[in-house]
């Protein structure tokens, strides 16, 4: 059975190798994250943006919380979604980040299906964790926390370091997008651009 989940999209880093902020680079004349959300509204009880700055997507229709710390990276926004899922009526959220393309609604509810009592985190692994679009329990807060007190904001360390299920990884085709000629082959992948 699908759970409805709240749904942050992290898109507060730098964007240093894509040149501007990548999240507004547009694939078929839409900005990224609004793809992003869009694909994620069906599983969504809420959506929302972390990012360094509020407002920052409020033309687009999106509302964005403020990154809890500058600088600390997906932990850092991990850190926040956490804490405003303490308002929200459910024990999981599912952490997106806006650079990722490629994932497909079986990935996505092979995801928002998994919650379970014995875990309290969940992710695709491949040779390594995906921890990004993926499953966290409210109760990683505190571990959280003391990860970014002690420097140490590695989020696969994380789900190394907790009960974590790790779901199949090894048919995952996802792009991550970072520079202009990734955002190139992601628009290659679309129907019709090939023809």
């Amino acid at each position: 059975m699908m759970n409805s989940l709240p749904v942050y999209i992290l898109s507060g880093g730098r964007s240093s190798r894509f040149g501007h902020d990548k999240a507004l680079a547009e694939i078929q004349a839409v900005p990224l994250i609004v793809h992003q959300a869009e694909l994620l509204k069906p599983w969504a009880s809420s959506v929302s943006v972390i990012a360094e700055q509020a407002n920052k997507y409020q033309n687009l229709g999106l509302w964005t919380l403020v990154d809890s710390q500058a600088d600390a990276g997906p932990m850092g926004g991990l850190q926040r979604a956490l804490q405003d899922l303490e308002k929200q009526q459910s024990d999981w959220l599912f952490l997106a980040s806006v650079d990722v393309w490629n994932i497909t609604e079986a990935q996505l509810a092979a995801l928002f299906c998994a919650p379970r009592q014995d875990v309290l985190a969940i992710a695709y692994q491949q040779a390594k964790w995906q921890p990004l679009w993926a499953l966290y329990h409210r109760e990683l807060l505190t571990a959280v926390n003391q990860r970014l007190a002690a420097g140490q904001g590695a989020l696969w360390r994380l789900l190394d370091a907790v009960p974590s299920l790790a779901l199949d990884g090894s048919g995952l085709d996802w792009i991550q997008i970072n520079r202009p000629i990734d955002l190139k082959r992601a628009n290659a992948m679309l129907p019709g651009q090939n023809d």
